[in-house]
């Protein structure tokens, strides 16, 4: 638990610190985070899925900062790896939420390696998971994560706007963005505002 702990301690450092700086912190981010796997087995269930998804934030977080495409493909594939062991201990209909959240994180990282690569089968897919889960349908319970699976569908339109110029989609991710920042203040949830607005200036860059 305390490996886990400061592992997540430094990889949230890690997403307020410029480039260099940042890989320092993910890299300790990832010592901590290494002894945890060694610890925590698939039958931790929730524990399991939780510490993968941490590993995952890891790798991404990695991918922004490298230095070419290629660098950036091996850690998109090695968050994704990860998203796919969070889902394994994962039971039907009990832990619905954890799986919608792996599964958009999931697709969120399948759309950017589809960026990378300019294929559409890759924003299919990102789709395809997308559209897997119906655990929140419409209302406004369950603010955090809903407001979590729609800064990944928002995402996902972003680079496919980006990829594809098409305008349907930059508008697509607005109005997925729109009820995250009214669903929970920023206060309550500064680290998903930050992420919102790196995506807003990204898409007023041109989605990239």
């Amino acid at each position: 638990m305390l490996a886990e702990a400061l592992g997540a301690a430094y990889l949230r450092r890690a997403e307020l610190l410029p480039a260099a700086p940042a890989v320092a912190s993910l890299d300790s981010a990832q010592v901590h985070l290494d002894r945890a796997a060694e610890l925590r087995s698939v039958t931790s269930g929730r524990g399991y899925w939780h510490l993968h998804r941490l590993r995952s934030a890891m790798w991404e977080r990695r991918a922004a900062l490298a230095a070419n495409d290629a660098e950036r493909r091996r850690c998109l594939l090695e968050a994704g790896g990860e998203l796919e062991l969070s889902l394994a201990p994962l039971r039907e209909g009990l832990d619905d939420f954890e799986r919608a959240l792996s599964r958009a994180d999931l697709a969120g990282v399948t759309a950017q390696l589809a960026a990378i690569g300019g294929g559409r089968a890759g924003f299919a897919r990102a789709d395809s998971l997308l559209a897997l889960d119906t655990i929140f349908g419409p209302g406004t319970r369950y603010p955090l994560q809903r407001s979590e699976r729609a800064l990944r569908a928002g995402q996902v339109r972003r680079l496919a706007w980006a990829a594809f110029g098409d305008p349907a989609d930059s508008a697509a991710a607005v109005a997925a963005w729109r009820p995250a920042h009214e669903a929970v203040p920023a206060m309550e949830y500064p680290a998903l505002h930050r992420r919102l607005g790196q995506e807003e200036r990204q898409l007023a860059r041109g989605g990239r």
